[in-house]
């Protein structure tokens, strides 16, 4: 009978201080090195595939409903930083 394995095998070099925070981890969690860093692995994984889900999500969205500013409005707010002119200005473009 052949056992298959929905696991695989990795090896990764990692910093030597990265390799000492595991080992504490590891025991403060009670778990293996090799389980927290799959954990850690699965954690990326997942926030990356939200990340991209995020991103085809944008690129759908229509920006015709996005007020944009021209540059010379921008070059102008940004000479008027933290001054009272610049309240004045967004209050405009509001």
């Amino acid at each position: 009978m052949l056992l298959v394995h929905s696991e695989i095998m990795l090896s990764v070099m990692i910093p030597v201080k990265m390799q000492e925070q595991l080992e504490k981890l590891s025991d403060v969690r009670g778990k293996t090195i090799s389980f927290l860093a799959a954990e850690a692995i699965g954690n990326y994984l997942s926030v990356q595939s939200q990340i991209s889900a995020l991103d085809n999500a944008l690129e759908k969205e229509s920006v015709e409903h996005i007020n944009f500013i021209g540059e010379k409005d921008l070059l102008d707010w940004l000479n008027n930083l933290a001054s009272y002119n610049e309240k004045e200005m967004l209050k405009g473009k509001a």
